[in-house]
C-alpha cells in the first residue's frame, strides 16, 4: 500500500494539475504543498479533506485510490449486518458448555477438530 504523499502525487499526476495548481487548491503554497508530496511534512485531516474534495472523493477513496471504498450497506442494503468478535477465557472444562450454548450440540464437533 502506497503512502499517503505517494496517494496525493498519483491522484494529482492522472488529473494533470500541476503541484501549482493544486496547491492554490487546497490553500497551500507550492513549495508548502510540495513538501507534502516529497513526505517531509505530514498531511492533517483538513489538507486530506480540502485535497478529497477537489476530486469529488471522500477521505477514505484518497487512501484506497485507484479503489473506491464501497460500505456493505450500500451492497446489501436490507441486511442487517452485525459483527460481534467476543474474547472469554475460561477453564479448559467450561469451553465446550459454552461453545454448545452458541453454536449448538451439532456444531460443537467441527470447532472441536
Amino acid at each position: 500500500m502506497r503512502k499517503l504523499n505517494e496517494q496525493f502525487k498519483l491522484i494529482r499526476e492522472t488529473n494533470g494539475l500541476s503541484q501549482e495548481e493544486l496547491a492554490e487548491k487546497v490553500n497551500k503554497s507550492q513549495s508548502a504543498y510540495a513538501r507534502i508530496e516529497s513526505g517531509k511534512t505530514k498531511i492533517d485531516f483538513d489538507t486530506l479533506t480540502r485535497f478529497a474534495n477537489c476530486f469529488g472523493f471522500s477521505e477514505i477513496d484518497v487512501i484506497t485510490y485507484p479503489d473506491k471504498w464501497i460500505p456493505v450497506s450500500s451492497i446489501l442494503p436490507d441486511q442487517d449486518i452485525t459483527k460481534v468478535v467476543v474474547q472469554i477465557e475460561l477453564k479448559k472444562e467450561k469451553k465446550d458448555e459454552v461453545l454448545k450454548l452458541l453454536f449448538g450440540d451439532s456444531n460443537i464437533e467441527i470447532l472441536n477438530k
